[in-house]
């Protein structure tokens, strides 16, 4: 059984497998993707791309110098574009156009360039949004363009869960239920309310009372999960997996490790049930170079996974120069314009990886 800090070990000493290679059974309708910061921006991009295989997002609040509780395609409907562009967005939303990115998806939607918008109201796909009032990184208005974006392609506004009340600085909103466990960071922080619900620092899990994964989750699966309580046994498998095949051999050019992450949860393992599979994608400086494994272990994702029969995966980033410094996902076009569309290298990457574990 792994708890707490004992999963830092598992990890330090076990080589890198093949999702292709896991033993597992996942209900295809059950895929399910949430991002915070860039991983926010990415987890919008890879549901509307990919809403023929992922059935709904979860968006929680950003990181420094990346969009993440931001809408759609903001940065290229901004007036400067790119960088420049997405950096406005985040600061200053009145500045974009929430129609023009609604419009622009329904543009990739007739090119084919994403899968059919209608496949998120048709099958009744769930949406969460999550802005702390007090994140000053990322202006929380963008929360409210994230809802009325989805607003325009969801079945019902039942389906879309908010939470923008909770006064929390620029991270994961969670309920760190051992208040002695912190997380092993290769840079922790000196300011002494770091991971305090205000805070926005390093590692950007906030504790804020509010179980962001469950609460998140229990929306997207349409309710009845079992809610984590005291410490949880984690007996299942987590495992690093080879990022490698799914980036061309090349994982790096495309701003992506070596490696990613993948929790099995232990009746998953044994065959005895047929699984979900959820996405958590961390945001800039979240990269396990950057905070090590916090974004995995101390985010509540595992604990749920496990009481849930959800197998969650972990894909990371990495730093690459000039263009992606702090490993953001790819919202403003670094990689190249196809970055938020079916081709784009890093949302064909995870299609692949959905592949590889479904299949």
């Amino acid at each position: 059984m792994l708890k707490g800090a004992i999963v830092l070990l598992v990890l330090a000493s076990a080589s890198a497998i093949r999702l292709g290679d896991l033993n597992v059974r996942v209900d295809p309708r059950k895929v399910t993707v949430s991002g915070l910061s860039s991983g926010g921006a990415m987890a919008t991009q890879l549901h509307v791309a990919l809403s023929s295989k992922i059935y709904g997002a979860a968006i929680f609040a950003g990181s420094p110098n990346a969009r993440f509780n931001l809408p759609y395609y903001c940065a290229d409907h901004h007036m400067f574009g790119g960088l420049t562009g997405a950096t406005s967005c985040m600061y200053s939303p009145f500045l974009s156009d929430v129609n023009d990115m609604i419009d622009a998806a329904r543009d990739f939607d007739s090119s084919g360039d994403i899968d059919p918008l209608d496949n998120m109201s048709t099958n009744r796909h769930k949406v969460y949004v999550f802005h702390g009032t007090a994140d000053f990184t990322v202006n929380p208005d963008n929360g409210v363009d994230v809802e009325t974006f989805y607003q325009e392609f969801l079945a019902s506004s039942s389906d879309i869960m908010t939470e923008f009340s909770l006064a929390s600085g620029h991270g994961f909103g969670y309920n760190r239920v051992d208040k002695s466990f912190v997380p092993s960071v290769p840079k922790p922080t000196d300011n002494p309310d770091a991971n305090s619900c205000g805070a926005t620092s390093s590692p950007y899990i906030n504790d804020c009372n509010y179980h962001g994964a469950f609460e998140s989750l229990n929306h997207l699966y349409g309710g009845g999960l079992e809610k984590p309580e005291g410490t949880v046994d984690l007996p299942g498998s987590l495992e690093r997996f080879e990022q490698a095949e799914f980036f061309g051999g090349n994982p790096g050019s495309d701003s992506m490790a070596d490696e990613g992450f993948v929790y099995v949860p232990s009746r998953c393992e044994a065959g005895e049930v047929v699984c979900k599979l959820h996405i958590p994608l961390h945001g800039c400086k979240q990269n396990e170079d950057s905070v090590d494994d916090a974004y995995v272990t101390m985010t509540g994702y595992l604990e749920v996974g496990e009481l849930n029969n959800i197998v969650m995966l972990f894909p990371q980033t990495t730093s690459s120069g000039f263009d992606n410094p702090n490993a953001c996902w790819d919202w403003w076009g670094y990689t190249d314009n196809n970055y938020l569309v079916r081709d784009g290298v890093q949302i064909d990457g995870i299609s692949q990886m959905i592949d590889s574990i479904i299949n």
